[in-house]
């Protein structure tokens, strides 16, 4: 058994919500797997076609990083129990710079990102058309 201990405030700032856009990046990720789990196979061999090639290489280098970490500005908490995927999309879209560009960062173990990504991130606003 888990225990956690919470506090009032911790247990009134407590709500369960099901989040469009985090399935969307979770869901992304999956596709990129070299070998995907046996049950999402089929999933992952009609995603491959609808895609029909294209790709998505910033997209793919924050979220598919060597480090496992996903940037938290991608996937804020939901702020109501059924949101909608565009709102979410645009609370990523106004994501504070600073916090973008540190929690980008984070992605790389060695510390040294992608020259395209770096490139990016010393313009924060391009990288974030980048993204949309």
């Amino acid at each position: 058994m888990i225990r956690c201990a919470l506090a009032s405030d911790d247990l009134a700032a407590t709500h369960f919500a099901v989040s469009p856009l985090f399935e969307c990046v979770a869901s992304y990720r999956v596709l990129h797997q070299h070998v995907p789990h046996p049950m999402l196979a089929p999933w992952v061999a009609e995603a491959r076609r609808a895609l029909g090639g294209q790709s998505f290489p910033l997209l793919t280098a924050i979220i598919c990083n060597t480090t496992g970490y996903l940037p938290d500005f991608l996937v804020p908490p939901p702020s109501e129990s059924s949101p909608r995927f565009d709102d979410e999309l645009a609370a990523v879209l106004s994501a504070d710079d600073d916090v973008m560009v540190r929690e980008i960062a984070r992605t790389s173990r060695s510390g040294v990102l992608r020259a395209d990504l770096a490139e990016r991130l010393e313009e924060p606003a391009r990288l974030r058309s980048g993204l949309a």
